[in-house]
C-alpha cells in the first residue's frame, strides 16, 4: 500500500480536480494526504469525504518575496517529515520548486511534479516580472532534477521548458489532457432557450478579464437583450478593483453578478456560450466543464486554450487582447442559436473523446507506478 501526497497551492483545486485520481487511489487501498495552504471548510469536507486526510500548509499563495521563499521550503520540509510519503504528486509552482527537493530530501522514491501551467510569472511583462521569473526558472531548474517524472498539460508548456532550459535530461515527461473533466459530474445539460454569455473563473488579468468586461460593456450597449452572467471573484491585488467593477456594472444592469460558486453547473445550463479569454492555460478546467455541459465556447488562441477548442466547431478562438474580435466572436454566436447548438453538441463530443478525467487519472497514475 502506498501513502500518496498530493500537493498544490490553491486549494479548490482539490475537489475541483482531483476527485477522479483520489477516487482511484482509494479504490486501491492507498492511503492519500492531500495539502495547501488556506483550505476553506468546503474544501477539507469534500477531501474528508473523499477519504483523504488534510493538511493546511502555512505560506503566502502569491508572495514573490525571494526571502521568504527559505521559510516555504522548511514548511514542506516538515510536512515530509510529519507525513512521510511514499509517492508525491506537486502541481502549481511553489508545491513542485519546493515540494519536489524536500520529497527528494526525505527519500521519497517517486516525485511527479505537474505544470498545471506557467503562470502569471512567464506570462506577463516588466522589470518586475522579468526578475520574479528569473527567480522561478532557477528554481524550476533545480527542482526538475528532483522529479522522477513531469506532467504537462499541454505540449506548448512542454515545449517551452525545454527551450527555457528548465527540464532535466533523462527525466522521463507525459503530456495529458490537463485534468481532464468528469463526465458523469458534469453531464451534458439541455439547451436553454433564454440562456446568454457566462464568464466563470477568477477575476485576474491573466484571465483575460479586463478584456472580457470591455467585450461585454460594448456588447451590451449594441444588443441590451443578450444576457451576461460573471461568477468568480477577485484574485490577487488586481482582484478587488475588479470586483469593484463587476459589482458597478451588476448595479447598471449591464451583466448579472452572481459570486463564487463552488458548483458551476447551474450556471453551465443556464448559458448558451461560455467565454474565456485567458492570455495562457495549462488546460482551462472551465473550459473542460463548458464543453462537457454541451455549450459553445469562445477562447483566446493561445497555449492550452487552443487545444481545448476546435475552432469553428466546438466554438470560436480569438486572438489575445482583441477585444472587437471577442465581441465579434459573442456576438456572431448569440445570434445564431442553431451554430451555437450544434457547436455545442461538438463539444460535448469531443470532451467525451479526449478529455475524460479518468482516462487522465489513469495516465497519471501510470507515472506514480500505481497504474
Amino acid at each position: 500500500m502506498a501513502r500518496v501526497a498530493i500537493l498544490t497551492g490553491f486549494a479548490p483545486t482539490l475537489p475541483l480536480f482531483r476527485a477522479p485520481l483520489i477516487g482511484m487511489l482509494r479504490a486501491q487501498g492507498h492511503e492519500v494526504v492531500v495539502a495547501a495552504p488556506a483550505i476553506d471548510p468546503w474544501v477539507r469536507e469534500r477531501m474528508q469525504d473523499a477519504g483523504a486526510e488534510v493538511v493546511e500548509l502555512d505560506y503566502a499563495r502569491r508572495s514573490m518575496n525571494p526571502l521568504a521563499e527559505r521559510g516555504v521550503r522548511r514548511e514542506f520540509d516538515r510536512f515530509m517529515h510529519n507525513q512521510r510519503p511514499t509517492h508525491v504528486l506537486a502541481g502549481t509552482i511553489k508545491a513542485v520548486c519546493h515540494g519536489m527537493p524536500a520529497a527528494a530530501s526525505a527519500g521519497v522514491a517517486v516525485r511527479v511534479a505537474m505544470i498545471t501551467g506557467v503562470g502569471s510569472v512567464f506570462v506577463r511583462r516588466g522589470l518586475r516580472w522579468w526578475i520574479a521569473r528569473t527567480a522561478a526558472s532557477a528554481l524550476y531548474r533545480r527542482a526538475l532534477t528532483q522529479a522522477t517524472h513531469v506532467i504537462f498539460h499541454n505540449p506548448d508548456d512542454r515545449d517551452d521548458f525545454a527551450r527555457w532550459g528548465l527540464l532535466a535530461r533523462g527525466v522521463p515527461v507525459t503530456v495529458t489532457a490537463g485534468s481532464g473533466v468528469d463526465l458523469l459530474h458534469h453531464a451534458a445539460q439541455p439547451t436553454n432557450p433564454g440562456g446568454g454569455i457566462l464568464f466563470a473563473s477568477r477575476f485576474m488579468t491573466d484571465k483575460g478579464f479586463d478584456e472580457f468586461l470591455q467585450a461585454a460593456e460594448f456588447l451590451h450597449r449594441a444588443q441590451p437583450s443578450i444576457p451576461i452572467r460573471i461568477a468568480g471573484f477577485g484574485d490577487g491585488k488586481e482582484g478587488a478593483e475588479f470586483e469593484r467593477r463587476v459589482a458597478d456594472g451588476a448595479r447598471g444592469g449591464v451583466w448579472e453578478s452572481v459570486g463564487h460558486r463552488h458548483d458551476i453547473r447551474p450556471d453551465l445550463a443556464w448559458c448558451r456560450v461560455f467565454v474565456l479569454p485567458s492570455w495562457r492555460e495549462g488546460t482551462p478546467h472551465s473550459v473542460l466543464e463548458a464543453m462537457a455541459a454541451g455549450r459553445a465556447v469562445v477562447t483566446n488562441n493561445v497555449p492550452g486554450c487552443r487545444q481545448c477548442v476546435e475552432d469553428g466547431v466546438t466554438g470560436l478562438l480569438v486572438e489575445r487582447g482583441d477585444v472587437a474580435g471577442l465581441v465579434r466572436a459573442m456576438q456572431s454566436l448569440m445570434q445564431d442559436h442553431a451554430r451555437t447548438d450544434a457547436m455545442g453538441q461538438a463539444a460535448r463530443t469531443r470532451a467525451e473523446r479526449h478529455f475524460d478525467a479518468r482516462v487522465v487519472a489513469q495516465q497519471t497514475l501510470a507515472t506514480m507506478g500505481l497504474g
